[in-house]
């Protein structure tokens, strides 16, 4: 009998030191990636996103600045409230629902916020969010490219909410009619 146990203890061994290695070998590749792609972002952010951001900054008006990103805020709750029923949060399926009713019928398509004097707040959801509500806790960390750092979970999350939104479908719309 110990004979035969030397064999599938060896295998045993053998299957955890390759599992360890297999760990360690993703770990590596992933931190050289990281490493590499922080670079890449940080000199895109410097010589690209920064200038541009400061000249937008500079040519336009601060009001219309805020109507633009209340008007792209308040798309983003199409996704959040999918999210909200994926993950049975009925309540904040409610309040971000009343939201976005409000504020794209009196709030002119988002570009004024009314629903804040009803005390009806944004909550950020994500497909991220949903997939750990839904059992994938642990993930490990993930530089994205142009995006910056996150989680494999979150990249993977940010594919799903982008088919949840609506900006796929309104590109697609205005090209159709085109042709």
């Amino acid at each position: 009998l110990h004979m035969k146990l030397k064999p599938l203890l060896a295998i045993c061994l053998l299957g955890n030191c390759l599992t360890a290695m297999a760990t360690a070998t993703i770990d590596s590749l992933l931190t050289d990636y990281n490493h590499f792609m922080y670079n890449v972002n940080d000199k895109l952010d410097t010589h690209i996103a920064k200038p541009a951001a400061t000249f937008y900054n500079l040519a336009m008006p601060h009001p219309l600045n805020r109507m633009i990103h209340r008007f792209y805020v308040n798309l983003n709750a199409i996704p959040a409230m999918a999210n909200d029923l994926l993950q049975a949060d009925f309540y904040d399926f409610d309040q971000d629902a009343w939201r976005f009713a409000i504020n794209s019928t009196v709030g002119i398509g988002g570009l004024y916020t009314p629903a804040n004097q009803a005390q009806l707040y944004i909550h950020n959801n994500d497909f991220g969010l949903t997939s750990a509500q839904w059992g994938w806790k642990q993930s490990r960390y993930f530089v994205v490219p142009v995006l910056g750092p996150g989680t494999i979970r979150d990249a993977f999350g940010d594919v799903g909410t982008l088919f949840m939104s609506v900006y796929p479908y309104i590109q697609n719309s205005y090209y159709r009619d085109w042709e």
